[in-house]
C-alpha cells in the first residue's frame, strides 16, 4: 500500500508538475513568431479571401464584389480590436461579440495554429485563406453573409499570439 501509495505521488509530481516539452517550444518562439506576424502582406491575404468568397458567389449566381479598401481597413481595425481583447483577456478566447454595422460579418477565432520555430511565412498566405473561406463556408450564418446583397467587399484579418505560443486569427468581412 505504501510503495503504491509512493508510486502514484512519484508519477503525478513528473507527470503534471513539468512543463509539457511542446510547451517550452511555444514559448520560446514567441518573440520569434511575433516578429514573423509583422512582415505578412496582410492586404495579399484578404484578396486571396475575397477571391475565394467571389468564386463562391459566382457559383451561386451572385455578383461578383469589388474590392473596397477603405471597407478592408474598417475590417482590420475591428479584428485587431477582437485580437487585442482575446489577449488582454488572459485565455486567448474571443467573446462572440457583433457591431451594430449592418454589413459586417465576424469569424471570430477561426484558426488556431500551433507554432513552430520552423515556419515559413508562405504559411501565412497558403493556410490562412483556406482556413477563413472553409470556416465561413460551414457556417450558415456566415455562408449567408458571404452571399449577401452588395457591390463592395472589404476583409480584415489580424493575427495574435498567446504568450504561450498559440496563433490565431480574427478575420472580419464587410459588404456594401
Amino acid at each position: 500500500m505504501k510503495s503504491s501509495l509512493f508510486f502514484f505521488l512519484f508519477l503525478s509530481f513528473f507527470g503534471f508538475s513539468q512543463m509539457n516539452p511542446l510547451d517550452s517550444l511555444r514559448m520560446v518562439n514567441v518573440p520569434y513568431n511575433r516578429e514573423m506576424i509583422k512582415k505578412v502582406d496582410l492586404v495579399k491575404i484578404e484578396k486571396s479571401i475575397i477571391d475565394s468568397i467571389n468564386l463562391y458567389r459566382k457559383s451561386q449566381g451572385k455578383n461578383i464584389l469589388t474590392y473596397n479598401p477603405e471597407l478592408s481597413v474598417m475590417a482590420r481595425e475591428w479584428s485587431d480590436s477582437l485580437v487585442k481583447e482575446a489577449i488582454s483577456s488572459g485565455t486567448g478566447m474571443l467573446r462572440v461579440r457583433h457591431t451594430t454595422n449592418p454589413y459586417i460579418e465576424n469569424c471570430y477565432g477561426q484558426a488556431r495554429y500551433e507554432y513552430y520555430s520552423k515556419i515559413k511565412p508562405d504559411f501565412f498566405y497558403t493556410k490562412t485563406p483556406k482556413a477563413v473561406y472553409k470556416s465561413w463556408y460551414e457556417s450558415k450564418g456566415h455562408n449567408d453573409g458571404m452571399l449577401m446583397g452588395g457591390e463592395t467587399i472589404g476583409v480584415g484579418i489580424s493575427f495574435g499570439i498567446t504568450d504561450e505560443g498559440q496563433m490565431f486569427i480574427v478575420c472580419t468581412m464587410l459588404i456594401k
